[in-house]
């Protein structure tokens, strides 16, 4: 029985002592924690969020170089009128550098016989097809990227068609003026790049101006007085189809190219 009693008591005391080192162990791990900052900084850093980095805007970018001025001027040129050829200006206020406001006006003349809408017929020919154009229009530019923008405008549009014909039969030339005139709305898409030093160039590469109302007048002058009543009607109406097909048609614009300078 002795001989029991002490071992029993060996026993417990080598029980004692394992529970003790462990506990011993865990403390020593748990305050390795606290006192060394390394550890306990790569702790706390691998309970947050990573928060993702803005991206940098390069300073001599489109974007930035326009958010720096407020104001701008530049030529324009190109077929703003769909086969009409014109030169003209816009002035423009820099909003911010995503979105301007401007004022565009343009003129131009292109001869058009080739593709004119004249139809021959049994009493008159064409000798001469010549249209003129004069457009204005306030108008937004919002660019969605660094030069990629989109125009949208509200405008007026006055086209002068001169249109000189011979009759078969005769020897009669007569000369009609057609006018027309609306009211417009225009979008385009295009691009703009901007330099630091405020020079740009760009283009809009393609676009619309459709009419929102139609007005026009006919007006025919003649060197002879030999023209029958079919020769007259006939006239008349190359002027009224003249008047109807281009006062409501929608007219594209084409590489209408701009050249400028901003503050």
């Amino acid at each position: 029985m002795r001989h029991f009693s002490f071992f029993r008591s060996i026993f417990c005391a080598l029980i004692g002592c394992f529970f003790w080192g462990v506990s011993f162990q865990a403390v020593a791990l748990d305050t390795s924690v606290i006192e060394n900052p390394y550890l306990f900084a790569a702790k706390s850093k691998s309970k947050q969020k990573k928060k993702k980095a803005k991206p940098s805007i390069d300073p001599e970018s489109s974007e930035s170089v326009r958010s720096g001025k407020t104001v701008g001027a530049s030529l324009r040129m190109g077929y703003f009128l769909s086969e009409i050829f014109g030169t003209g200006v816009e002035g423009f206020v820099n909003t911010g550098p995503k979105f301007q406001l401007g004022f565009l006006a343009v003129v131009g003349v292109s001869d058009l016989k080739g593709g004119s809408d004249f139809k021959d017929n049994d009493f008159l020919e064409l000798v001469k097809y010549e249209a003129s154009g004069d457009f204005c229009a306030l108008q937004g530019r919002y660019f969605f990227t660094d030069s990629f923008s989109l125009v949208g405008g509200i405008g007026y549009r006055k086209i002068k068609i001169n249109i000189q014909m011979a009759a078969k039969e005769t020897d009669d030339v007569f000369n009609q003026k057609v006018d027309i005139s609306n009211i417009t709305a225009n979008v385009d898409i295009g691009n703009i790049w901007t330099w630091p030093n405020g020079f740009f160039v760009g283009a809009d590469w393609v676009g619309l101006v459709i009419p929102l109302s139609k007005s026009y007048t006919v007006k025919t002058e003649t060197t002879g007085q030999n023209a029958t009543q079919e020769i007259n009607d006939a006239i008349q109406k190359v002027g009224v189809e003249n008047g109807e097909s281009l006062g409501g048609r929608m007219l594209y614009q084409f590489l209408f190219a701009t050249v400028g300078f901003s503050l």
